[in-house]
């Protein structure tokens, strides 16, 4: 057991430690729609609204910094991979100066309308980070939010543990899948940036946790969390109305307890309708009911013209867009849609996702013929077919919402890789059951730990090149001096010059003793031949 605590502290260390290099390393405004996200956050810490436009020191900046879109959506970035906004030979950008001093008023003078509009409940968490650092510079504000976002990542990382153990029922299991999912490059980046996106995923992943509980052994209990949790996912985002839509697909299926509280415990009964109602009421009247509706539409008004697009049509297009487009995006796009993870890489996820996809099939097969002869189904069976139940029911509810953005704009709405992040837990669980599953059919003499080993040491190495290609993207790495003075412009103090020694030695360090760690643990089970 000491083994494993030290295992966890160093693996928790290392992940943390590499979201402080992705948040350090990516320049101001390069996240997906951070500067619309920080908008909305410094209207919540001004005017409490959770909505409105951008302000004159948000808009301002973008200029400088070179990230401001036109009429398009287009900056100086965007699908420009070479583009790098002008260094200068110290460790304070050319116009860094100008940023920090620009006036407070400048904060609150709304002109701009990019600002987004989404339910409150990760506003108000990054709006008290905000706050602490209200009297700073725009800069150390929006790293202040960034590392708000980087504690939802871990907390997103612990659920995924406690999914991996509920899953396998065994430890190394358990972090394999948890290695997969923290380490995947996209998602990584995602998760350092100021976007309600970290939150969401936070909130899906709990969901997923509460229905496998549900599937292990259902309770009341269980499916008053899981509503609960689903409320709360509105309060953050629109798109948790595909949980309830997969939570009453799963409902038939695990319905005894609920129908036993309602025989049974009539005052629980009634206290259970009336806390759920209360927690619907607020989701409701903060969580912008209408939106759900909206979202629905897709922003379809109910008199605009429909285009004739048929849905055989739209799935055609939406099969070679996600083959062209949204796989490759799914591992890693940077610099405003410029910047991809390398050819090679790509092609070896698609490999392994190739292999995943034979070997599921083959399990699927395996596993319904076994049905139909005894009419069971393990349990572990059966979580399985729930995580592929949500990784499918995500992927058509995304299909059918771009089918009707299309019907009402005639063009598509462009969906990318990170959108289908809140069912990465069972995108990354499949890919390991599958290889698992082919490992014990052809390599039979072997033990199947040896996936782990193949997988989780590539998923290291795949974090480690989508950590090179963002900064090779934007820094120049001719030589370390001119390299941390560029590493370090329009960053707070916490982020320049020789803290950038601690940083990287401390990451290095990490992985290092990570890896020893994995090692002696791994020894140790396998000559006591415990099953953690």
């Amino acid at each position: 057991m000491k083994n494993w605590s030290v295992l966890l502290v160093s693996f928790f260390a290392l992940v943390f430690l590499k979201q402080i290099l992705w948040m350090g390393l990516v320049p101001v405004w390069h996240f997906p729609d951070e500067q619309a996200h920080f908008s909305q956050v410094q209207n919540m810490a001004f005017f409490a609204v959770s909505h409105g436009n951008t302000s004159d020191e948000i808009a301002m900046s973008e200029i400088l910094l070179g990230t401001k879109r036109d009429q398009q959506g287009n900056n100086k970035f965007t699908h420009q991979p070479w583009f790098t906004i002008p260094y200068s030979n110290s460790v304070s950008g050319v116009h860094e100066q100008t940023i920090t001093d620009l006036p407070k008023t400048y904060t609150t003078n709304l002109k701009v309308r990019e600002a987004t509009s989404y339910p409150f409940l990760y506003y108000s968490g990054s709006m008290l980070f905000y706050k602490l650092f209200a009297s700073s510079s725009i800069i150390t504000r929006v790293y202040s939010v960034r590392f708000f976002s980087l504690l939802i990542f871990m907390a997103t990382t612990w659920v995924v543990w406690q999914i991996g153990q509920l899953l396998f029922q065994n430890k190394f299991w358990a972090l394999g899948l948890t290695t997969l999912v923290a380490f995947q490059p996209m998602f990584s980046f995602v998760g350092a940036g100021v976007t309600s996106d970290v939150l969401f995923n936070f909130f899906f992943t709990l969901f997923v946790y509460c229905c496998l509980k549900i599937i292990e052994k259902p309770k009341a209990q269980a499916w008053l969390y899981l509503f609960v949790i689903i409320i709360l996912g509105q309060l953050t985002k629109q798109q948790m109305v595909v949980a309830l839509i997969i939570a009453l697909c799963l409902l038939p299926f695990r319905f005894t307890p609920i129908k036993q509280l309602f025989c049974k415990k009539t005052a629980s009964t009634i206290g259970l309708i009336l806390l759920l109602s209360g927690f619907l009421a607020v989701a409701m009247i903060f969580g912008k009911a209408e939106y759900i509706y909206t979202f629905i539409q897709s922003g379809r008004n109910q008199n605009q013209q429909i285009f004739a697009i048929s849905l055989f049509e739209h799935i055609k297009f939406t099969l070679l867009h996600t083959y062209r487009e949204v796989l490759p995006w799914y591992w890693g796009v940077f610099k405003w849609l410029g910047v991809v993870l390398p050819r090679w890489v790509n092609r070896v996820q698609m490999g392994i996702l190739g292999i995943t996809g034979f070997g599921l099939l083959w399990y699927l097969v395996q596993k319904v013929t076994n049905f139909f002869k005894t009419k069971k189904l393990s349990l572990f069976d059966q979580k399985i077919l729930f995580l592929l139940f949500s990784a499918l029911a995500y992927y058509l509810a995304l299909l059918l919402w771009d089918w009707q953005f299309r019907r009402a704009y005639n063009f598509s709405f462009g969906v990318q890789g990170r959108y289908y992040f809140p069912v990465i837990i069972a995108h990354m669980a499949l890919i390991l059951v599958s290889w698992r599953f082919l490992w014990q059919q052809v390599f039979k003499k072997y033990s199947p730990n040896y996936v782990l080993v193949i997988l989780g040491f590539w998923w290291l190495i795949l974090q480690i090149i989508g950590l090179r290609t963002i900064i090779v993207s934007y820094y120049d790495v001719s030589s370390w001096s001119i390299f941390l003075n560029q590493i370090s412009q329009y960053k707070p103090w916490l982020f320049k010059s020789y803290s950038w020694y601690l940083w990287f030695s401390l990451a290095i360090l990490a992985l290092v003793l990570f890896l020893r760690n994995f090692i002696i643990t791994w020894r140790y089970e396998k000559n006591h031949k415990t099953n953690c």
